[in-house]
């Protein structure tokens, strides 16, 4: 028998155009959420053109800014900029701005305090990209002094700069309100999403099966437990303990089901408990769905799992059953789901500021180093007298992000992104503007455009970036973006259009450069990171199988969750380093460790759901193992000698299948020692 017990291949390992494309394909709530972002565009257009605000292109780019998979973080971002841009614009915005009307030198150097500290406020503070944002404002109002004919009108920029923010947001806000999707829905289908991976599994245990599910596991609890915290209010203490014990117990029951080799079907007396297990996960999926989780539908689901099959791969279907009926009662409240489905502990509060703001130097110099390409781009259009080229100035805020691969990855996204865009608003002009004759005639283009933009930038942090420069090319080679003319009346000059696409080029390559040749910081110290923190949540772990179930063990569960979920996320982002031979050895190395310790996680989590050991035999042989995991070298010989040398076979399945599972984590430390050299 053929047994494939480790994670499926990476998406980096497959081709760029494949990888774009499974990028694309609907999701639950996708259609929804990019049709959402349409309409939003499409009155924001609207009212801008009744109001007649400046930079309208800019306004519907807001839209794209703000928006977030669940209402309640939306209206939360869309009220948070309300409130800073009202501070900052129409309070200190105003007082700068008759400071320096009259100084070019302090001018300039208002521009760089203001963009360093949005961007170091960005780094540091609970304010994240939302200072950026401010600071981009204030920065781009300060600029358009030196084409104005009337400096005094500097005044009067500001209060529609402020306008042009708050218009969008409160259409966000009323949107979310009325068709956003809530927390609470949220939660439940990436639950049943879960289950649903775990069914197809089940059913026909391959590859296309795993690669859903081990996508699944890569990506953590992380979003889950947001939208738990999300909706605790809404859901009251009890259901809201319920959902954060399922939250735990799916992720657990993936990461068994991964264990299941590809043939899983053809070993004697697996193929009928594995039916029941995928019928079972589907009806408990659809109770999620439909909301009846009151016991009605859970009656009718299928037999339970034998407590007897044949090791080693029966004990999996024996742990998946036993997880699933945990599950079950949890969330119908019949009973406690047990101590690894206990809900997450409440997290203190994170600080307004972080605590190594001013001890840690990476965050001063990413605010020097966007400052610098902000400067660059600055003087270039400006000692051209090339105003159409200032969205290189856009560009720069919206483009820098802390390391060398991931700046690299948004820029790269971003230039496709704006040449997608540019293209399209330069064919709308051409073909579709000399047919176009009020308003309502723009608001459905702009509503077609948005819609394409919007299905890209919901999806994940791999492509979205793409989406919303697309959008923000779209916007601006198509609507007026002079502050003389206020509106949101169509550009028909196609050099302008063709001008701000050079533009967005311009400010991706510059920052990529920037951030490529001053003070790189590569993405593969915070893959070593992570790699640290999830060997330490391994050895723990391992240290307290086969069948604890006290705190610390569940702690570390939860830990080695979410340190996996940071390296993979970090990883992805390693095929956008500079390439040399002593990279590619480090990056090989660095992937090779993680291979190692996620099928090192899938072997101890199926052990830890083994029968104790009767006598705590297993106790020395279990801290050896963890030992190995956590200091590698030497330490893996021995534990590796104490795995050989084991003996304790015992007639009961129990025993069979555990002898069977220190033989997987033997070949596991054997991959890590390999991986480590």
């Amino acid at each position: 028998m053929r047994r494939r017990l480790t994670m499926t291949s990476r998406l980096t390992d497959l081709p760029l155009w494949y990888r774009f494309y499974l990028e694309l394909l609907p999701f639950p709530g996708r259609a929804r959420a990019a049709l959402l972002v349409a309409a939003t565009c499409a009155v924001v257009i609207v009212l801008c053109d009744s109001i007649h605000s400046i930079l309208p292109a800019y306004s519907l780019y807001m839209v794209f800014f703000c928006w977030q998979e669940s209402s309640a973080k939306s209206v939360a971002m869309a009220g948070l900029l309300i409130v800073v841009s009202t501070i900052c614009l129409l309070g200190a915005g105003n007082l700068l701005s008759i400071l320096v009307a009259g100084s070019a030198g302090f001018r300039i150097g208002c521009i760089v305090g203001l963009t360093f500290c949005g961007f170091f406020l960005a780094r540091t503070t609970k304010l994240g990209p939302v200072a950026s944002v401010i600071a981009f404002f204030e920065v781009y109002t300060l600029s358009l002094i030196d084409i104005l004919p009337d400096p005094a009108l500097i005044t009067r920029i500001y209060f529609w700069v402020w306008v042009m923010i708050v218009v969008p947001m409160l259409v966000s806000i009323a949107g979310n309100l009325l068709a956003g999707e809530r927390p609470f829905d949220l939660l439940r289908d990436r639950l049943a999403q879960r289950l649903q991976a775990v069914a197809a599994m089940a059913a026909q245990p391959d590859v296309g099966g795993r690669a859903l599910l081990a996508q699944l596991v890569r990506e953590g609890d992380e979003a889950l437990l947001d939208f738990h915290k999300q909706a605790t209010r809404r859901m009251g203490a009890v259901r809201g303990e319920a959902y954060g014990q399922a939250i735990a117990l799916t992720g657990r029951l993936a990461t068994v089901m991964l264990a299941l080799p590809d043939d899983a079907r053809t070993a004697d007396g697996l193929a009928a408990p594995l039916d029941r297990l995928a019928a079972w996960c589907r009806s408990l999926a659809a109770s999620l769905g439909s909301g009846d989780l009151d016991g009605g539908r859970l009656d009718s689901m299928p037999g339970m799992v034998p407590a007897a099959l044949a090791p080693p791969f029966g004990s999996i279907v024996v742990e998946a059953g036993d997880i699933l009926r945990r599950i079950a009662m949890a969330l119908s409240g019949d009973r406690p789901a047990g101590a690894e489905g206990a809900p997450p502990p409440r997290a203190p509060a994170a600080p307004f500021l972080r605590a190594d703001a001013f001890s840690n130097p990476d965050h001063v110099r990413f605010g020097l180093k966007a400052t610098l390409a902000v400067l660059i781009c600055y003087g270039t259009f400006r000692i051209l007298d090339w105003n159409d080229i200032s969205t290189a100035l856009v560009t720069c805020f919206f483009v820098a992000l802390g390391t060398l691969e991931e700046t690299v990855h948004k820029a790269t996204l971003r230039i496709g992104g704006a040449v997608l865009g540019g293209g399209a608003g330069i064919l709308s002009i051409l073909f579709l503007m000399p047919a176009m004759t009020d308003i309502g005639h723009l608001a459905l283009l702009i509503f077609a455009g948005s819609l394409v933009a919007g299905w890209i930038s919901v999806g994940s942090e791999r492509i979205s970036y793409f989406g919303w420069q697309a959008a923000l090319a779209f916007f601006i080679v198509l609507l007026s973006t002079s502050v003389l003319h206020p509106g949101a009346g169509p550009t028909l000059d196609m050099q302008t259009a063709r001008d701000r696409v050079l533009g967005i080029v311009l400010g991706n390559v510059v920052m990529a450069v920037v951030f490529a040749t001053i003070w790189p910081v590569s993405i593969a110290a915070t893959v070593d990171d992570a790699l640290t923190r999830a060997r330490d949540a391994l050895a723990e772990l391992i240290a307290s199988a086969p069948g604890d179930e006290d705190a610390g063990a569940i702690g570390a569960s939860r830990r080695l969750r979410a340190a996996l979920a940071a390296a993979n996320r970090a990883a992805d982002y390693l095929s956008f380093r500079p390439r040399d031979v002593r990279t590619s050895r480090a990056d090989d190395r660095a992937l090779r460790v993680l291979e190692a310790i996620e099928s090192l996680w899938v072997s101890a989590t199926v052990l830890d759901g083994l029968p104790r050991d009767p006598d705590g035999a297993g106790r020395p042989l279990a801290a050896a193992m963890a030992d190995a995991v956590r200091r590698g070298g030497g330490a893996i010989v021995e534990a590796l000698d104490l795995l050989r040398a084991e003996q304790a076979i015992r007639g009961d399945a129990g025993g069979q299948a555990r002898l069977y599972w220190h033989g997987r984590m033997a070949r596991g430390l054997e991959a890590l020692g390999m991986a480590e050299r």
